[in-house]
Protein backbone atom coordinates (compact mmCIF):
# COMPACT_ATOMS: atom_id res chain seq x y z
CA UNK A 1 0.00 0.00 0.00
CA UNK A 2 1.25 3.41 -0.63
CA UNK A 3 2.72 5.61 2.14
CA UNK A 4 -0.08 8.53 1.63
CA UNK A 5 -2.73 6.06 1.57
CA UNK A 6 -1.80 4.39 4.55
CA UNK A 7 -1.32 7.59 5.96
CA UNK A 8 -4.86 8.83 5.37
CA UNK A 9 -5.88 5.33 6.86
CA UNK A 10 -4.51 5.48 9.71
CA UNK A 11 -6.38 8.83 10.93
CA UNK A 12 -10.01 6.66 10.46
CA UNK A 13 -9.79 4.96 13.99
CA UNK A 14 -9.99 8.76 14.80
CA UNK A 15 -12.76 9.72 13.26
CA UNK A 16 -15.50 9.75 15.93
CA UNK A 17 -12.39 12.38 18.11
CA UNK A 18 -12.69 14.37 14.93
CA UNK A 19 -15.89 14.18 14.59
CA UNK A 20 -16.52 15.35 18.34
CA UNK A 21 -13.96 18.23 17.74
CA UNK A 22 -15.69 19.51 14.52
CA UNK A 23 -19.72 19.45 15.21
CA UNK A 24 -20.07 22.84 15.50
CA UNK A 25 -17.85 24.12 13.10
CA UNK A 26 -18.47 24.90 9.33
CA UNK A 27 -16.49 24.15 6.48
CA UNK A 28 -15.97 25.92 3.15
CA UNK A 29 -14.58 25.57 -0.19
CA UNK A 30 -14.86 28.64 -2.16
CA UNK A 31 -12.82 32.02 -2.58
CA UNK A 32 -12.11 33.29 1.26
CA UNK A 33 -13.53 36.99 0.22
CA UNK A 34 -16.97 35.13 -0.44
CA UNK A 35 -17.24 33.60 2.71
CA UNK A 36 -15.94 36.44 5.10
CA UNK A 37 -18.85 38.25 3.25
CA UNK A 38 -21.62 35.60 3.71
CA UNK A 39 -20.76 35.05 7.28
CA UNK A 40 -19.02 37.76 8.81
CA UNK A 41 -19.74 38.95 12.57
CA UNK A 42 -18.29 40.45 15.53
CA UNK A 43 -19.07 36.43 16.85
CA UNK A 44 -17.32 34.77 13.87
CA UNK A 45 -14.02 33.12 13.79
CA UNK A 46 -12.22 32.75 10.35
CA UNK A 47 -9.17 30.32 9.44
CA UNK A 48 -8.57 30.87 5.74
CA UNK A 49 -5.75 28.40 4.85
CA UNK A 50 -4.55 29.67 1.65
CA UNK A 51 -2.87 27.00 -0.82
CA UNK A 52 0.24 25.28 -0.36
CA UNK A 53 3.24 26.31 -3.27
CA UNK A 54 4.39 22.80 -4.48
CA UNK A 55 7.85 23.15 -3.72
CA UNK A 56 7.02 23.71 -0.33
CA UNK A 57 5.03 21.19 0.66
CA UNK A 58 7.11 17.98 2.54
CA UNK A 59 4.66 15.48 0.17
CA UNK A 60 4.62 16.86 -3.12
CA UNK A 61 2.62 13.78 -4.49
CA UNK A 62 -0.18 14.23 -1.80
CA UNK A 63 -3.08 15.43 -3.88
CA UNK A 64 -4.53 14.14 -6.99
CA UNK A 65 -5.14 17.59 -8.43
CA UNK A 66 -1.93 20.53 -8.74
CA UNK A 67 -2.60 23.86 -9.38
CA UNK A 68 0.28 26.07 -10.94
CA UNK A 69 2.24 28.84 -8.95
CA UNK A 70 -0.32 31.33 -10.84
CA UNK A 71 -3.15 29.99 -10.49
Amino acid sequence: MSGVISRWLGGVTMLPEIASRLIRVQIENRPAIQVIRLYDSPATLFYCDPPYIHETRGDTRAYGHEMTNAQ
